[in-house]
């Protein structure tokens, strides 16, 4: 991506990544640091990006409330809970022990995860965005998923 192309990327990109980090912090005033820093991991990384990059710098403003929310709010360390899920568990108990673990993964990882299951994208879209190739985007996706599933049946001793 051209420095042109940035300028522009983030004229139009700008409102709406507020908009994401706005959900996450509603009422903060971090929302405009975390748009900040998500433009400047973009910036620092333009040589790399192909467009559209709107769907990657929503991920990378997710990324940066999550980390916020945990640092000014206390969560359950995954290490520390013990119960096995059943069928009669809430789906956002067992959701939320899934996204725990995803936040474990490596940084990759979770951004190819996140942007196919969480963003609905397609694996070509993931491919352009983050420039490697569709294969090497499902065989990320396939091994974090794995890597999800293998931790959670550790954590918990459930075979699903």
């Amino acid at each position: 991506m051209t420095v042109e192309e940035y300028q522009q990327a983030v004229a139009e990109l700008q409102r709406e990544l507020q908009k994401v980090a706005e959900r996450y912090l509603p009422g903060s005033d971090e929302c405009d640091d975390v748009v900040q820093e998500t433009l400047l991991r973009l910036w620092q990384m333009h040589d790399q990006l192909h467009l559209p990059v709107l769907p990657f710098a929503k991920a990378i403003v997710k990324n940066l409330c999550l980390d916020k929310l945990r640092r000014t709010h206390h969560f359950d360390d995954i290490n520390t809970m013990h119960k096995i899920p059943s069928e009669d568990d809430p789906p956002d108990e067992r959701i939320e022990r899934m996204m725990n673990i995803i936040d474990t993964l490596p940084s990759m990882q979770q951004t190819v995860l996140r942007l196919r299951h969480l963003e609905g994208m397609e694996f070509k879209d993931i491919a352009k965005i983050t420039g490697m190739s569709e294969t090497a985007i499902r065989k990320a996706v396939s091994r974090a998923r794995q890597s999800v599933r293998d931790i959670y049946l550790v954590k918990y001793n459930k075979e699903d």
